[in-house]
């Protein structure tokens, strides 16, 4: 093959796809046995090489993913602000400090965040953007001992980050205590294994050999637990409640607009449609608060009317 000919865009999409697809054992060449990249480098169309395939759940597409940010002033229109079109796979809590330090740069980052769960971790609650105050649900503890509320989960130990020590809820010291970089700079804590095989609540603790702890940065910890004991309060839940606000967006573009349903290839075309989206979809809206048309009211089931309109009628009686 000459030389300028493998330096052409299509022979090098070629080539990757080639590599992803087969490989070759004893001369002769095999489909793959799995995949040799990353969902997010994998090529899944011949005609948009920036297209990957993602499954949220149970719906399953191949495309890209939409990011919007809207405002949600008590008395005023909602007004989509930024739209950010990323790789479909790449998961939503990576687009978090982007979507922040990009509406800071336009002058345009609020004082009061609301957040999918998705979009949080205990990462971005310290590296935001100073003055802001993140409003969403972190993850919440998925060790079994925190899911049978029995256990000893992470919460029961005592850290002293000085001494880089542990104590257990029996009263006994960590034997060792080491960050992890390959983990993002997670920290492992273990207790020796004598001393847990001995233990009379070993079973409340840990399956295991011995009792093994993850930890995030000290940090990173602490806001994290911070934000689980707020997000727990009436408070946090009142707040929280503008977040459904985004969701009649995403309805109401994609009934009224091609918000799901792109009509050009390559992720820059793909991104200009979903700004030319939000925007049409901002028009409809400021018309809309301009010449007074109310706000349609959330669908509801005809179970659903009908439990209301029952409830209605037990008031009524009961005023009588």
């Amino acid at each position: 093959m000459p030389a300028t000919a493998r330096e052409l865009e299509s022979v090098q999409v070629l080539r990757q796809v080639w590599t992803q697809d087969y490989e070759e054992r004893e001369g002769q060449l095999h489909w793959r046995d799995g995949p040799v990249r990353g969902a997010q480098e994998t090529i899944v169309s011949p005609y948009d090489t920036d297209a990957r395939l993602a499954q949220k759940r149970d719906t399953v597409w191949c495309g890209y993913q939409v990011h919007l940010t809207e405002t949600c002033e008590e008395d005023l229109p909602e007004v989509i602000v930024q739209v950010k079109t990323t790789l479909a796979p790449r998961p939503d809590v990576k687009e978090t400090l982007d979507v922040q330090r990009e509406l800071a740069q336009s002058q345009l980052l609020p004082s009061e965040h609301v957040v999918d769960g998705g979009y949080l971790e205990s990462e971005v609650l310290v590296q935001h953007p100073p003055g802001l105050r993140i409003i969403g649900p972190v993850p919440p503890d998925t060790s079994w001992q925190a899911q049978q509320g029995k256990g000893y989960d992470v919460a029961h130990f005592q850290l002293d980050w000085a001494a880089q020590t542990a104590t257990c809820p029996q009263g006994q010291q960590s034997r060792s205590w080491r960050e992890r970089p390959e983990r993002e700079g997670q920290i492992q804590v273990s207790f020796a294994k004598a001393t847990c095989q001995a233990c009379p609540v070993r079973c409340d603790c840990t399956k295991a050999a011995h009792r093994e702890l993850q930890l995030h940065p000290q940090e990173q910890w602490e806001a994290l637990q911070r934000q689980r004991a707020w997000q727990q309060t009436g408070e946090f839940r009142h707040s929280y409640a503008l977040r459904s606000g985004v969701e009649a967006t995403i309805s109401q573009a994609v009934r009224r607009l091609p918000l799901r349903q792109s009509r050009y290839r390559g992720m820059p075309k793909v991104q200009l449609q979903e700004v030319v989206t939000a925007t049409a979809l901002n028009c409809l809206r400021l018309y809309a608060y301009v010449t007074g048309v109310p706000r349609g009211s959330t669908w509801m089931s005809h179970l659903a009317r009908l439990k209301r309109r029952r409830e209605q009628e037990q008031t009524e009686q009961a005023a009588a």
